[in-house]
């Protein structure tokens, strides 16, 4: 292959990457199927969280039946890494009304691994008894470091994200939804 050939092959396919990383303005596709119950979320869930910012991650939820609603641990990791992720004490808990699932995301000091890093988050979502999707706001202390994420936040910010979940589905390696 002649140099410029390679240069150009190698500029688009990064372009393409970073195109598919959560960098413009998705919207979220409505789930499709029966509306969720508070039953029918308990169990495994995978999919993304990605952000305009460019931030594109590989997410899961482990739901189980707690409080007025659904709780379980939680994790995220850059979308090149395959779960299991660990994040040491990060939950989600969701609360349903309808079709709609309120999400608080918790990622406390620590679930980083060595990092001072913590994240948090809310949104109301749409659930199906299988798929989660919907705009979450995402609030992060400090720098956060790259291997929680696609790239390193690198001061204190707040980013709107999309999440997309699968019941019993995986994330989705190497790429986000556009």
């Amino acid at each position: 292959m002649r140099p410029s050939a390679f240069v150009l092959a190698v500029a688009t396919s990064f372009a393409v990457s970073a195109a598919s990383c959560g960098g413009g303005d998705s919207t979220p596709t409505a789930p499709s199927g029966p509306p969720a119950t508070l039953d029918s979320l308990v169990g495994e869930w995978a999919g993304t969280i990605s952000t305009r910012e460019g931030i594109c991650s590989g997410f899961t939820w482990s739901a189980r039946l707690g409080g007025p609603g659904v709780t379980g641990t939680s994790g995220t990791r850059g979308i090149e890494s395959r779960p299991p992720y660990e994040n040491p004490g990060a939950t989600t808990t969701g609360t349903l009304s309808g079709a709609n699932l309120l999400l608080a995301l918790n990622f406390p000091q620590g679930a980083f691994g060595p990092s001072t890093c913590a994240m948090t988050g809310s949104g109301t979502v749409k659930a199906s008894e299988t798929e989660i999707s919907g705009n979450v706001t995402l609030n992060y202390t400090q720098a956060c470091p790259d291997v929680a994420f696609s790239r390193t936040v690198t001061t204190a910010t707040t980013q709107t994200g999309i999440l997309m979940l699968r019941k019993g589905g995986s994330v989705p390696i190497g790429r986000c939804p556009e």
